[in-house]
């Protein structure tokens, strides 16, 4: 039997014939079957752990921005600690956080010098994960990226967009639409109808 759930948790019972299932084909089970997106979900889900990851690496303060040395023997602890409180509230929470270190006793010539520490473009190749996942996302669902209105990266664009619609239409909708007017074989009436688009109408 074949239930709906209403939003007060009603139900509402279908009779036998009332629901009509349409299959796709799964070599593991024969109930749901397999969805076209399935392929792409690991690129999906890997893009959005490296935007969680640098959202985190902005938010929880916990990296370094630089190391602030110094090896002045004359340098006293008094102002040794005022330097310290400096560096500690430089930048407000969140942000890239700094050492300090007071070495006293060394041999080197200069008396401050200042380490960089702190480079998230060089570890995680943010830009490069976001690139290949927006790729096998468009490969997923067999979409063409200048109508899901995703911007060029070379000078030429994506070329005449009425006729990268009408080749979507001709291979993708069209596959689509046969799935649906399967239903027409088991409802009577040909309910399922659609109509083709006029290209010599768009602007």
């Amino acid at each position: 039997m074949f239930y709906k759930i209403n939003a007060d948790f009603s139900k509402v019972e279908f009779k036998p014939g009332e629901v009509i299932h349409i299959k796709e084909p799964d070599l593991k089970q024969n109930i749901y079957g397999m969805p076209q997106y399935l392929g792409g979900i690991q690129s999906v889900l890997l893009s959005e752990d490296a935007t969680l990851f640098r959202r985190k690496y902005y938010v929880n303060g916990a990296h370094m921005g630089y190391i602030l040395v110094t090896t002045d023997a004359n340098l006293d602890d008094k102002t040794a600690e005022a330097i310290e409180n400096q560096v500690k509230n430089s930048k407000g929470p969140g942000n890239f956080r700094s050492l300090y270190l007071n070495i006293s006793r060394s041999n080197n010539k200069e008396p401050v010098k200042v380490i960089p520490v702190g480079n998230i473009g060089s570890k995680d190749e943010f830009q490069a994960v976001k690139e290949i996942a927006e790729m096998d996302m468009l490969a997923m669902h067999r979409v063409y990226p200048g109508l899901v209105a995703i911007l060029p990266a070379n000078i030429g664009g994506f070329g005449d967009l009425q006729k990268s619609m009408q080749v979507y239409h001709e291979l993708e909708v069209t596959a689509m639409q046969q799935v649906f007017l399967e239903l027409n074989e088991l409802i009577r009436g040909n309910p399922v109808v659609f109509k083709d688009p006029v290209w010599s109408s768009l602007p």
